[in-house]
């Protein structure tokens, strides 16, 4: 998914996937002028949607959802999600290769890593040759990179409040919470977002970030009571608490899930003053 003025980030994703041998399919990022007034509605604090999404946000949802459908108009049986901003290993392509000749094991697998703490489980449910994957506890942020199957496409396209819920906590938590969907996190992963790495010192490239703060604190500065019982109740009740109780009894852990390749951030060309 690639917004069309973001030409670098284009270039960088096809590079990439070019060395590796990976055919892709571009799709054009949803932008904030193909938004519908109906669309826009999720942009609105309502007992339905508590915690509204900025434009931006709704944008990126849109985008995913239009990356799907195009999944789905073909015979491919899985499918996997890149965000333009992806960094990949090279060693993608084997695990694709495993997807392919064994199938997924579940439905929707995140193989990105946010490169923080983060809570999954302690036994693998499932084995993708030399990799893992775990059950996913708490929040996990990121939708840079994941595989999916047709199954919960369909099920995620026909499951229309899921667009207004940013997309990470609506394809980690609130799609498979709602659905049964099972997902499931790739340990080591073979991708990561470009300013997630170390030596990025925090400085984000994000087309979205800039514009969530300022909203998101008014948001959190004016919001009213019920909005922030249904907050708590979900983060700390529905989310944190079945966390601890799963770590209490050592069927979890938090820590970082590695990256499975190597990055470096391109050096600056060197010039000579004349």
């Amino acid at each position: 998914m690639n917004l069309n003025k973001r030409t670098d980030r284009r270039i960088q994703m096809e590079r990439q996937l070019e060395k590796l041998a990976l055919c892709a399919t571009r799709i054009p990022a949803v932008e904030p002028a193909e938004l519908t007034q109906e669309q826009r509605q999720f942009c609105k604090r309502s007992f339905q949607t508590p915690d509204p999404i900025i434009d931006l946000e709704l944008c990126c949802n849109l985008s995913h959802k239009r990356a799907l459908q195009t999944f789905l108009t073909t015979k491919a049986d899985f499918a996997v999600i890149f965000e333009d901003d992806a960094i990949v290993a090279d060693d993608l392509p084997e695990l694709i290769n495993t997807i392919d000749a064994s199938g997924m094991k579940c439905d929707l697998l995140r193989i990105e890593t946010f490169l923080d703490r983060c809570h999954f489980g302690v036994t693998a449910r499932a084995h993708f040759g030399r990799y893992a994957a775990h059950t996913m506890h708490g929040y996990t942020w990121g939708t840079a990179g994941y595989v999916i199957n047709r199954k919960a496409a369909q099920i995620y396209l026909d499951t229309p409040k899921m667009l207004g819920i940013i997309a990470d906590r609506a394809l980690w938590r609130r799609f498979p919470d709602a659905t049964g969907i099972k997902t499931l996190q790739l340990i080591p992963a073979p991708v990561a977002q470009q300013d997630r790495f170390p030596f990025s010192q925090g400085n984000s490239d994000s087309d979205i970030e800039p514009h969530r703060k300022p909203v998101y604190k008014n948001i959190e500065k004016n919001e009213p009571v019920l909005a922030m019982l249904q907050r708590f109740w979900r983060d700390e009740v529905t989310i944190a608490l079945p966390g601890l109780i799963s770590r209490g009894l050592k069927k979890s852990t938090r820590g970082i899930v590695p990256f499975s390749g190597h990055y470096e951030p391109a050096k600056p060309a060197v010039t000579r003053a004349i």
